[in-house]
């Protein structure tokens, strides 16, 4: 076409997303939309469709394209609505491109009138239609957004991550979230090739997987270079980039001139190509007396690493080991501690129950361990002996004494609970065993023990 790059003005999304697909920046020139920026060596393009109305639309975008300060020349590409877009058909439509000026005697009365106001006004604004969020993953990751995937390390961030590519890659659900399947282009930068690879086999990556990989050991080009080259062939759906960090390589994380500069890069790539990104990074350490609840500001550096991206993904680690995500952003259906279980042979993961429930089925051995000496307790005595939060510990005993595994009797105000072998003592008497369901033989020390495992696995 042109040793220039173009930038094209369209009348709507479904066609800026079919350039897209193709390599190609556009953006919606309908009336509603925000004006484009332009690049000085870019030259604009509109593309006008055999369907539409007049030339309506081209003088339109003509005047979206001055009014944002685009100066170079202005033309317009005709092709036919019913032909599918692709470079070639694209290239045909080139050779009949006209320029676009705007008529004499309209020209005249524009300048008559004088300058209109670029402000919307408030029926304008009302008017405006809200459009549907275009999900690559269900919630979660918009198409042409960027997740931000960050924890601390060790915390199964990566595991998680080779979880969601391949998700892409295959088309199935994701944490329960519906996906689209496309392409997927995974740097690997953080990870060896001895680790790395072994993993992804045992994950079950298969050779028709939609997967392309970059490790940097087997590779002479920056991390950076390869990708912008190989999005422009590939046209993946979306980019895991681990870590970000490593692909920056910023300096200081800190300032956030600097990471705004990095970060830029990436934002230009989504734009141009529509792929969505994910992006591993690390948080900071923290208050190790802090319950860790995924906070966004726990990401490590600058908060503008946080708000260059459109959603972010935490993982955060209890004090018995329990994985749970949290997520947060523009129009996202968060996790709220959503527990995190890994296969242990494939790597695997799939998320299922909250982090409370969790903890309230790990607590529940500890309440019968502390009962175990066969003395009725109180509630404040329970509570003590637990180590857990006040409230875990309360759902555990709640659990406890809806299945009859703990007894309760009440002497004046005050709860006192033990298990169902407790015989009578001052403040209460004995539970009925027959209610247990259980014959009465759960106090035993083997039927504690069994059940103290069950309630473990």
């Amino acid at each position: 076409m042109s040793k220039r790059e173009v930038f094209w003005l369209v009348e709507n999304d479904e066609i800026k997303k079919s350039l897209w697909r193709l390599g190609l920046s556009a953006a919606i020139a309908n009336g509603k939309a925000q004006a484009p920026s332009f690049r000085e060596e870019q030259q604009v393009a509109i593309l006008r469709l055999s369907d539409h109305v007049g030339d309506a639309f081209v003088e339109h975008a003509a005047r979206m394209a001055h009014s944002s300060g685009y100066e170079g020349p202005l033309v317009a590409v005709p092709i036919d609505s019913t032909e599918e877009l692709t470079k070639d058909a694209l290239r045909a439509a080139w050779r009949q491109r006209t320029t676009v000026l705007p008529d004499p005697e309209q020209f005249v009365e524009m300048m008559k009138a004088g300058p209109k106001p670029k402000s919307l006004s408030a029926a304008e604004l009302l008017s405006m239609p809200i459009e549907e969020i275009d999900w690559l993953v269900g919630g979660l990751l918009p198409v042409g957004g960027m997740l931000l995937l960050s924890a601390k390390p060790k915390a199964g961030k990566s595991v998680l991550a080779r979880t969601l590519g391949l998700c892409v890659a295959r088309g199935v659900p994701f944490l329960g979230r519906d996906v689209r399947q496309g392409t997927v282009l995974w740097l690997c930068l953080d990870e060896d090739k001895g680790t790395f690879v072994p993993a992804m086999r045992a994950l079950g990556l298969v050779g028709t997987d939609a997967v392309r990989f970059y490790l940097r050991e087997d590779e002479e080009l920056s991390p950076v270079a390869w990708l912008e080259q190989e999005m422009e062939v590939v046209k993946p759906a979306c980019v895991v980039i681990d870590t970000l960090q490593d692909l920056v390589n910023v300096e200081n994380l800190n300032d956030y001139a600097q990471v705004k500069r990095a970060t830029s890069v990436l934002k230009r790539m989504r734009d141009k190509h529509g792929c969505a990104q994910v992006c591993i990074h690390h948080n900071n350490k923290g208050d190790p007396k802090k319950k860790d609840t995924g906070r966004m500001d726990a990401a490590l550096g600058s908060v503008a690493i946080t708000s260059a991206a459109s959603a972010f993904l935490s993982i955060s680690v209890t004090d018995d080991d329990l994985r749970c995500a949290w997520s947060r952003g523009r129009s996202v259906e968060p996790f709220q501690g959503l527990v995190l279980s890994m296969n242990e042979q494939t790597g695997w993961v799939t998320g299922g129950g909250s982090q409370y429930e969790a903890e309230v089925r790990i607590a529940e051995p500890k309440v019968i361990q502390a009962l175990g000496n066969g003395a009725w307790a109180t509630t404040a005595e329970i509570v003590e002996a637990v180590e857990c939060r006040r409230q875990v510990a309360l759902g555990a005993l709640r659990e406890l004494v809806k299945a009859g595994t703990v007894a309760v009797s009440k002497d004046g105000r005050a709860k006192t609970y033990c298990l169902p072998h407790a015989q009578d003592s001052a403040s209460g008497t004995a539970w009925n065993q027959s209610d247990t369901g259980n014959g009465g033989n759960l106090g035993t020390e083997d039927d504690l023990l069994a059940y103290s495992e069950e309630i473990i696995i």
